[in-house]
């Protein structure tokens, strides 16, 4: 498919469409939010949990009288940087593994296989929950490249098997044929054609991203002294506001980690063009 007409799809395209306006959305959201709505997510001063729309805090108060609209304006933010680190860690290694093991294969490719089925084994959950509560420092980079170095395995194996299949085609054996080492072998002939597949797992690696830190941040692993949407639902859940009603502390994070994950799916759905021709009916 030629740029222009693959432009025109993915723009009609009504998954792709309305999940990249919501992430625009969103991402206009957190950036832009602290200028126009100037309060401090920290600032203890306010009343004690009143509902929303109650003296001036459109999402109310939590316990400690801390504003959630402005903890959920930083915590969109943080919690996407996480998401993109997550995403940068994983596709660096999957890409980096699987390339060295389809192309130079023998040895290598059994070795690195190995690693790779050994890892992929244990739930990735399980072993960031392991590497995080042993790691005496856990800012939002640090959780990422946690939740990354744990989520690449099936990444890997996919690289590898597309890098066995294309290294078999007539333009990887010319450029053999002309002296050309590995390296520019992976990256100057084999990246450009699973670059799409590259870009779909990174953006599933930016869901799995945001849902991980959540999950370590609900049980108390997740950054330290930053506000993201994980470590909002942690101290609505340490503090009991489900039983006792307040749903407006736990209820927006929780909300805004549904759309971030339904609109990067939707994103992937259009995405999906670019790497299956049976979608649009060739």
């Amino acid at each position: 498919m030629k740029i222009p007409s693959l432009v025109y799809y993915l723009l009609t395209n009504r998954y792709f469409l309305s999940g990249l306006l919501i992430i625009i959305c969103l991402i206009a959201f957190s950036v832009i939010g602290p200028y126009v709505y100037q309060r401090d997510p920290s600032d203890s001063s306010g009343p004690s949990e009143v509902p929303p729309g109650t003296n001036g805090y459109p999402l109310g108060t939590d316990y400690y009288g801390r504003d959630v609209l402005a903890q959920l304006i930083a915590a969109i933010r943080n919690s996407l940087y996480v998401g993109m680190i997550t995403a940068l860690t994983a596709i660096a290694i999957g890409l980096m593994l699987g390339l060295l093991a389809g192309l130079v294969g023998g040895k290598v490719d059994t070795l690195l296989t190995s690693i790779t089925d050994m890892i992929m084994a244990i739930p990735h959950y399980l072993l960031a929950l392991l590497i995080a509560a042993y790691s005496p420092v856990r800012t939002l980079e640090m959780v990422g490249f946690v939740i990354g170095i744990t989520a690449w395995p099936w990444f890997a194996r996919a690289v590898r098997a597309q890098a066995m299949s294309l290294k078999n085609r007539e333009f990887v054996y010319f450029s053999r044929m002309a002296g050309t080492s590995t390296l520019r072998i992976a990256f100057e002939d084999i990246l450009p054609g699973i670059l799409t597949y590259v870009v779909v797992a990174g953006i599933s690696f930016t869901i799995t991203g945001i849902q991980s830190e959540a999950f370590l941040s609900m049980i108390g692993l997740g950054p330290s002294d930053v506000y993201t949407l994980g470590k909002i639902l942690y101290w609505s859940l340490v503090m009991d506001t489900l039983r006792r009603g307040i749903w407006w502390w736990w209820g927006p994070p929780g909300f805004i980690i549904v759309i971030l994950s339904t609109a990067l799916y939707y994103i992937n759905l259009g995405l999906e063009i670019l790497s299956n021709p049976r979608v649009r009916g060739e």
